[in-house]
C-alpha cells in the first residue's frame, strides 16, 4: 500500500457495517482535541514511457477551513448517509462529520475524490450519532 507500511484496507458497504467497523473508535474521539491535521491527496503524473497515470501522494498540511479547529474539543462525531429526495448515483454514501464547540466539517467521498465541507451538512445528508464529548455549560 502506498506510503503506509502494513495498512490493509478493509471495505465496508453500508451504513451499519461501517458504524460496526468503526463506530466505537469514532465514538472514543469525542472529549479530545484537535492537535493538528495533515491531508493528503492523490495528484496524477504521467508515467514515462507508458500510456497511463500513475496516482501520486501530495502532502499538505494548510487547509485554512481547518485551522480553526486546532485545539477545539471534539464534541461529536456522527456518520452521515446520503439519502437524495430523487435518485441519484451517490445515494447511500457515507460520509464523517466532526462536531466541535464552534462549527463543524465532514469528510465525504465525492466519488472522484475526497472532499471536505466546513458547515452544516446538506438537508439530504441524514445524521446518525456515533457518541458526544462534554456539553456545554
Amino acid at each position: 500500500m502506498i506510503g503506509v507500511c502494513g495498512f490493509e484496507p478493509t471495505f465496508l458497504v453500508g451504513l451499519e457495517a461501517v458504524r460496526e467497523h468503526h463506530g466505537p473508535r469514532l465514538a472514543a474521539l469525542a472529549g479530545r482535541r484537535l492537535s493538528g491535521f495533515a491531508l493528503v491527496r492523490f495528484v496524477t503524473a504521467p508515467v514515462t514511457g507508458w500510456e497511463e497515470d500513475e496516482l501520486t501522494p501530495a502532502w499538505s498540511s494548510a487547509d485554512e477551513r481547518l485551522e480553526s479547529f486546532v485545539g477545539q474539543e471534539l464534541r461529536e462525531v456522527a456518520l452521515l448517509e446520503w439519502r437524495p429526495s430523487r435518485p441519484d448515483v451517490a445515494a447511500g454514501t457515507l460520509a464523517v462529520e466532526f462536531a466541535f464547540g464552534t462549527g463543524r466539517f465532514h469528510i465525504a467521498n465525492a466519488l472522484d475524490e475526497n472532499s471536505i465541507e466546513v458547515g452544516d451538512a446538506h438537508p439530504e445528508w441524514v445524521r446518525h450519532r456515533l457518541g458526544r464529548g462534554a456539553q456545554p455549560s
